[in-house]
């Protein structure tokens, strides 16, 4: 699933063990990152499910039209048949961001849906697959398994970056409502907004019995 994002060093700014959404990234000089594992659960498209079958790519773009430069681009296409490949995929398995939430991610090809087939047909270049017509497969559904809710208690919740409750990373004030996206190892994997801000971290709380 592609994404896109204009300021590289936002990206930068966000790569952390807690605090990464995408499996990879792909910078403005074609560098490929890789953020997360494609064997683990990266966060990046906002359902659930999708989550758990897709791998997220982040494509840095020079302005706000939202075209990726030449470098990048390559790099995607290169990206895109090589995770293709190594899986079995057609290229109507490649989606947008947009295509799951409606989302104008990646931009420029919401925008421009001819250039998002021509995308497609040069990553099938690649692999030697038939060339595709088609902007978005009609199976592409939100998640069938909703995101909970999670709500502390009394005191003061922490959060970790990890199920072990290894590295301290944020707290829950009492009572504080916040996205669970599941337990793991008997932890709750919450998503609680930043005290003070307006930005949002994911971590992992000790309590299970705030999960609603």
């Amino acid at each position: 699933m592609l994404h896109n994002s204009r300021s590289f060093s936002k990206i930068c700014s966000r790569i952390r063990p807690y605090n990464v959404w995408n499996n990879y990234i792909i910078g403005l000089n074609g560098e490929i990152i890789r953020c997360i594992p494609e064997n683990e659960v990266a966060f990046h498209s906002g359902s659930y499910s999708r989550n758990r079958n897709s791998i997220g790519i982040e494509d840095c773009h020079p302005d706000w039209e939202g075209k990726f430069n030449d470098a990048t681009y390559n790099s995607l296409v290169e990206l895109c048949a090589d995770i293709c490949k190594r899986y079995g995929l057609s290229v109507n398995n490649i989606i947008r961001h947009y295509d799951v939430t409606g989302k104008d991610y990646p931009r420029y090809y919401v925008n421009n849906p001819n250039e998002w087939i021509k995308f497609k047909n040069d990553v099938a270049n690649k692999l030697g697959q038939a060339k595709t017509n088609v902007v978005s497969p009609n199976e592409i559904k939100g998640s069938d398994e909703p995101v909970r809710r999670y709500k502390n208690g009394s005191t003061r919740e922490n959060i970790y970056s990890d199920t072990d409750l290894t590295k301290y990373i944020g707290y829950l004030s009492p009572y504080e409502k916040c996205d669970c996206f599941g337990i793991f190892n008997n932890r709750p994997m919450v998503r609680y907004k930043v005290d003070g801000t307006n930005n949002y971290k994911i971590g992992f709380a000790k309590w299970t019995g705030g999960v609603i």
